[in-house]
């Protein structure tokens, strides 16, 4: 069977030794097939006997079909883009094969995880490209691979370079176009590595370093997400001598991943032995809170204690004094008034910030090992808690004695 593409469109070309699986012919009919008059086809089961060529649009459809041919065919990556950007998201999907001049349909179960990756990695990129959205480019290296495995087709040099450019557009840290030619940047200035290629220069990404690269990366073995292992794979790859990936071959595939396996495992050992440490630490810390929460509560009970002695001077000033009363106080017990309710005033703000404060700190402490240390999620229940009913409690007295005390002072002033 012979296929070309024109943009979307596929035709298929046969002679009468070549033959249709049912099956095929079923997810066939699903593609809007035309005649080469580009009428429509009512009965594809029997056209497929009868006639040699007929007309599919298969973007849409659970079928993946001559897709080495399609990539010989896109001139530009943003006809690559969409044309698959259009296929739903499948769990399993229906691959076309010619074998024994039959085309046959292979399924491939699809773990949609591995596209899921691919997504992140491009979401977390700076993608500069005219007429190329980051949400459009869905499919990860991975499944084409898995795609021509199925097939049992060897990698043709476009179809390595497709692999190749979309491992190398995840890898990169930013991608920008130039009148068609692609600059692919990792890292920063000054050890920053950029390399260029065209969609249409296939020399340029003649070997599978990029996708051996990304293969590994992607690998969802261990407990090191994509993510940390793509800044292993940056940093080896700013490392390399800048001809490695150009002389890459299979030879070197063993070397390159005992390479990043080295890399992955001694960044391992350091976050163990920072997460020991970082538990070690914590326990010093739990003791300081601990410290903290019963000054703080101590504090608070002082506070009070002081509020209610306040109170009890005040009261007996008043009934005690030369001719005052709760609505008249002399200038001395007014003078002595003012004294307690800027006190009560001054502990009850000076409790609020205590506690504001040692919030604050217990927010940064779990951010420290949290994003930082990389330690375990903290909760609440990782720290000594203040008993909130009490300090509420607290709070209300003081608010309450404050409020008392300006009251008297308004009314006396009055009277």
């Amino acid at each position: 069977m012979e296929f070309s593409w024109r943009n979307a469109e596929l035709t298929i070309n046969w002679d009468e030794s070549e033959t249709f699986s049912e099956e095929a012919v079923a997810l066939l009919e699903g593609c809007s097939p035309f005649d080469k008059h580009d009428e429509p086809i009512r009965d594809l089961s029997n056209y497929v006997d009868c006639h040699n060529c007929m007309k599919v649009t298969p973007a849409k459809a659970n079928i993946f079909i001559a897709d080495s041919e399609f990539i010989f065919s896109c001139r530009d990556f943003s006809t690559f883009v969409d044309y698959y950007s259009r296929k739903p998201a499948f769990t399993e999907i229906n691959v076309a094969c010619n074998e024994d001049n039959e085309l046959i349909i292979k399924k491939i179960v699809i773990d949609n995880k591995n596209n899921e990756t691919y997504m992140n990695l491009i979401e977390d990129i700076i993608l500069d490209v005219p007429y190329i959205d980051k949400s459009k480019i869905r499919f990860s290296p991975v499944l084409f691979e898995e795609i021509y495995r199925v097939q049992n087709k060897s990698y043709q040099t476009k179809v390595r370079h497709a692999l190749n450019f979309l491992s190398l557009l995840a890898i990169s840290d930013r991608v920008y176009c130039v009148n068609g030619d692609y600059r692919f940047i990792i890292g920063v200035s000054p050890d920053r590595l950029e390399f260029q290629t065209n969609w249409n220069r296939e020399n340029s990404l003649e070997n599978d370093f990029w996708l051996d690269c990304y293969l590994w990366l992607s690998n969802k073995e261990g407990f090191v997400d994509p993510l940390h292992r793509r800044m292993i794979v940056r940093e080896h790859v700013k490392q390399l001598n800048s001809e490695y990936w150009r002389i890459y071959d299979q030879a070197n595939k063993y070397t390159l991943i005992k390479d990043l396996n080295s890399e992955l495992h001694r960044v391992v050992q350091e976050k163990v032995k920072t997460h020991f440490e970082a538990k070690k630490m914590w326990r010093f810390e739990y003791i300081n809170i601990y410290s903290k929460t019963t000054e703080i509560s101590d504090n608070l009970l002082k506070s009070t204690i002081s509020i209610v002695i306040s109170l009890i001077v005040g009261i007996s000033a008043i009934i005690f004094g030369d001719g005052d009363t709760v609505f008249y106080l002399s200038k001395n017990t007014r003078i002595l008034s003012i004294f307690f309710t800027s006190v009560t005033a001054f502990l009850m703000v000076f409790s609020i910030c205590t506690l504001y404060s040692f919030r604050k700190y217990k927010i940064r402490l779990k951010n420290l090992y949290e994003n930082e240390i990389l330690f375990h999620p903290l909760d609440n229940t990782d720290f000594p808690k203040i008993n909130i009913g009490i300090a509420i409690a607290i709070f209300l007295f003081q608010i309450v004695v404050f409020v008392f005390c300006l009251a008297l002072l308004v009314l006396s002033s009055r009277a």
